[in-house]
């Protein structure tokens, strides 16, 4: 795929040959490179995705899907009949996703990679927590997270399959920053995790108290209790740095324990779900969901779990073993 003078691309025509299809976007070079998807029509004519996407991700679409900072997944339902999609990306700063980036630095291309996926009616994940030294849990109260968080995917037809919890002995640099396109301060936690934790393929989740959210919009800077990489994750190469990021433990800039149900919320989303309705009360692109439910932009709002058509999204992720 190439990019224009105008930082958009060709139309490329994707063929919905499965019941789901999904593509693995790659921009080249990766590094500091994001694209959004700026349209996605049926070959007649309707629109799913509008041109003027914005942000980490489009809230005012028929289909939301989420920007891609270097690496990243889109997951197309079958919710429309049609043979083929057509679908143009755009070039975006990676601050604020706004805009073009440095001609001088910028991407001029990008690897799109069409996967077909059918989804099981049953179906399991591997998960795996992955504590540092400020996440000061025992097995104990791991194993009482695991089985909470599993709870709330009880009827989603999504089992967790939780591997061993693995402990390393380096945790995020106090104070590190992560914001919704970079995620290099959670580098050398992925690498260790590859190296010393083992099960390949799991969806990784790091419990450490030491980091930040830096939102360049709103220049503002927070400290949430979850945070997920990329919607989905877990989808991509072994040096993209991916995964779940929960707050746990002591550190100088903040303390807490891990709620099971931020935990099932981080999870949903890196399976492929967005907010039900967002702070503003944006709603998402769902049937059946109005914000009572876990992936509620404050998921203490409501004590319900995943709704049918939440279920059919996690059902649609496409590391899902059978």
């Amino acid at each position: 795929m190439d990019f224009g003078a105008d930082d958009t691309s060709a139309a490329i025509d994707l063929s919905l040959d499965a019941p789901v299809t999904w593509l693995r976007v790659t921009a080249l070079p990766s590094g500091g490179t994001c694209l959004v998807l700026s349209s996605l029509t049926t070959l007649d004519g309707a629109a799913l995705v509008g041109p003027n996407n914005r942000g980490p991700y489009c809230t005012d679409c028929a289909w939301r899907q989420a920007a891609v900072a270097g690496t990243g997944a889109l997951v197309f339902p079958d919710r429309v009949r049609a043979p083929r999609l057509r679908a143009r990306f755009a070039l975006r700063d990676c601050d604020v996703l706004l805009g073009s980036l440095d001609p001088g630095t910028r991407s001029v291309r990008a690897r799109v990679e069409t996967l077909g996926v059918t989804p099981p009616a049953q179906g399991s994940v591997d998960v795996q927590l992955v504590l540092t030294p400020s996440a000061t849990m025992t097995d104990d109260a791991a194993r009482t997270l695991q089985s909470a968080a599993a709870e709330t995917f009880a009827g989603t037809g999504v089992a967790l399959r939780w591997a061993a919890p693995c402990r390393l002995p380096d945790d995020l640099a106090d104070g590190a920053t992560l914001t919704w396109t970079d995620f290099e301060a959670l580098r050398p936690l992925h690498a260790a995790a590859r190296a010393r934790c083992g099960t390949t393929g799991a969806l990784r989740v790091f419990l450490s108290a030491c980091w930040r959210y830096r939102d360049e919009i709103a220049r503002s800077t927070s400290e949430p209790a979850g945070l997920t990489t990329r919607i989905p994750a877990g989808l991509f190469d072994d040096d993209v740095p991916d995964g779940v990021v929960l707050r746990a433990g002591v550190c100088p800039v903040g303390s807490g324990a891990p709620r099971p149900r931020v935990l099932a919320h981080e999870l949903g989303h890196a399976m492929g779900l967005f907010h039900s309705v967002e702070l503003d009360g944006a709603a998402d692109d769902l049937a059946d969901t109005d914000g009572d439910d876990v992936m509620n932009a404050d998921p203490s709002r409501s004590t319900r779990g995943f709704t049918a058509d939440q279920s059919a999204v996690l059902r649609r992720y496409p590391r899902l073993g059978r």
